[in-house]
């Protein structure tokens, strides 16, 4: 089995007591949130941020420091089995202004802005709704 690491943000905008979390569609139909994987001798942070540019256009986000979130699966690609693990970093974006950037429309089909119950109904698979849900739960208990 081969073993990957991918890196993310899961962009956040807050108002007054609401969050809203952005969700990036795939052309393969499903709904996650932007990542992807390092580029040779990328930080966490930088792979994490080069991500939410090229799926969503956002160039400022603050980073939550000491605080990420993690999912792992296993899929198969290429008649190989694939253990996966995706590191989450947390993103308050301040302008939800977002346009992924054209050489990047073949992977992103839309972005969109949604509630924590909408996140919930449209990401597509469970461990990253498990994921939302720590989030959600962390950003309550900043309130």
């Amino acid at each position: 089995m081969t073993n990957e690491h991918s890196y993310g943000i899961i962009p956040v905008f807050k108002k007054n007591n609401d969050f809203e979390f952005l969700l990036v569609h795939h052309n393969m139909g499903h709904w996650a949130f932007p990542k992807g994987h390092p580029l040779l001798g990328e930080t966490t942070e930088e792979t994490a941020k080069r991500e939410l540019f090229e799926e969503t256009g956002i160039k400022n986000c603050a980073i939550s420091k000491g605080i990420s979130f993690e999912e792992k699966y296993i899929f198969e690609k290429g008649g190989k089995k694939i253990s996966k693990t995706v590191t989450y970093l947390l993103g308050f974006i301040k302008d939800k202004n977002t346009t992924t950037p054209q050489k990047f429309k073949e992977e992103i089909s839309e972005t969109k802005w949604v509630d924590y119950n909408e996140a919930l109904n449209l990401l597509t698979y469970d461990e990253a709704k498990k994921i939302l849900e720590q989030v959600n739960d962390y950003l309550k208990s900043l309130i």
